[in-house]
């Protein structure tokens, strides 16, 4: 699976700023970031690291066709980030 762009729209924008504190540009850094994972389950999950902020982002959505439309993003729980940091560091070597 090759996801080239990610859709946030109005609703998700004004509920990440509001509810989870994110901003659509460190959502966008995430997804972009080279170690981001791609979970398939019900829907999407995106897990990547804004290299800017430093936070550990986690984007909810639904492909079609290569665009991530993101049904809600937030930040990553602990045992998410430590999962993400160990498959990482598996990746590095």
């Amino acid at each position: 699976m090759r996801l080239r762009n990610l859709h946030l729209d109005a609703r998700v924008r004004r509920k990440i700023a509001t509810k989870h504190g994110l901003t659509p540009d460190e959502v966008e850094r995430a997804f972009r970031e080279p170690d981001r994972q791609v979970i398939r389950r019900d829907r999407l999950l995106v897990r990547g690291r804004d290299d800017v902020s430093g936070k550990y982002v986690m984007i909810i959505g639904d492909d079609r066709n290569g665009v991530l439309y993101a049904a809600t993003c937030r930040l990553m729980t602990d045992r998410e980030r430590a999962s993400y940091r160990k498959a990482c560091d598996r990746r590095r070597g």
